[in-house]
């Protein structure tokens, strides 16, 4: 009878047998059958470059947080050591991974009342969890805005974020509607989560301790505004006479300020250096701020003020965002 198509010929080997050629030879764990036995690496523990899935963890840490398995490689009829694989660590820092593999992300890391993260957020759609609403401020619940001045005069309030943290790098956007009052500012300042800074030309911020960044729609005459509709950056603790912010720099926006429009900032901080933007159009970069404490933790907010010249004064929309995570 003629073999069949998948039968081997008589003078072929079977699939289990060695070739014609097959010399005897001591058995090496390499896949092979050395020994021509039709056996394949028989009494080893593996086979030559084998791979295997390995964890060292505790059971039921596997594929939880940082814990994952890792890889082993057979060599010389015996497993490698187990690379790759990510067993529960010390939650030593805020950085959000669950290092311990809990279930949990960086628990007792932060001090109380504080969590890790990477941004702030108050978009004024509902009260913004964490902030305070100082002096005139208040929520707005049928504009969804935060309000931080009426049409008053003598107005002055503050919007903060209660946690003081680290001002080394970061980017601020934020949404603002002025009018013809005395305009608002964005500030870093160490007096408090509740303060409030001197009202009319001071756009409650002066006076404070920090620095800040003026949103300004009124020439203050006696002190260093160059008209009514200008930007700049303040050390707050250095107001001219009257309580009227005193610049470090100041420019003339291209951007009418005060038209009772809403308009998008962004502010950037990088090491003391400071760039603003608004509605996309640069109103000045890289204004290096003179002794800035690269570091030092601040307290984040908006403020504004009315004096003689009234208006609303708005923002909505807020988003603080950094590089890495911080207790927030």
């Amino acid at each position: 009878m003629e073999p069949g198509p998948d039968e081997p010929g008589p003078d072929e080997p079977g699939p289990d047998e060695p070739g014609p050629g097959c010399v005897p030879a001591p058995e090496v764990c390499d896949g092979l059958d050395n020994d021509c036995d039709r056996i394949v690496d028989e009494g080893c523990v593996c086979a030559e470059g084998e791979k295997r899935s390995c964890y060292s963890g505790p059971p039921g840490t596997q594929g939880v947080g940082a814990c994952k398995a890792g890889v082993q490689v057979c060599s010389g009829n015996a497993w490698g050591p187990c690379t790759g694989e990510g067993v529960p660590a010390h939650e030593d820092g805020c950085d959000l991974v669950d290092n311990d593999c809990d279930g949990q992300t960086d628990e007792d890391t932060c001090p109380a009342g504080t969590a890790c993260g990477v941004s702030l957020a108050a978009d004024m759609a509902s009260p913004p969890k964490g902030w305070s609403f100082n002096g005139d401020a208040f929520w707005d619940a049928d504009r969804l805005a935060g309000v931080l001045t009426e049409a008053r005069h003598g107005q002055a309030g503050t919007i903060i974020y209660r946690n003081p943290i680290a001002a080394d790098v970061f980017t601020a956007t934020f949404e603002f509607r002025l009018g013809g009052g005395d305009g608002m500012g964005f500030m870093l300042q160490t007096t408090g989560e509740t303060a409030v800074g001197d009202g009319g030309g001071g756009l409650g911020m002066a006076g404070l301790a920090g620095f800040g960044v003026e949103i300004d729609t009124y020439h203050n005459l006696g002190c260093t505004d160059s008209n009514k509709n200008h930007v700049g950056v303040d050390d707050l603790t250095k107001p001219c006479d009257g309580g009227v912010l005193g610049s470090l720099g100041q420019g003339t926006s291209g951007v009418a300020l005060g038209d009772g429009a809403f308009h998008k900032a962004q502010i950037e901080l990088d090491k003391g250096k400071v760039n603003l933007n608004i509605d996309g159009k640069l109103q000045f970069q890289g204004f290096a701020i003179p002794g800035f404490p690269v570091g030092s933790k601040f307290f984040y907010g908006f403020a504004a003020g009315t004096g003689d010249a009234t208006a609303r004064q708005e923002i909505r929309n807020v988003k603080i965002t950094f590089p890495s995570p911080r207790c927030l």
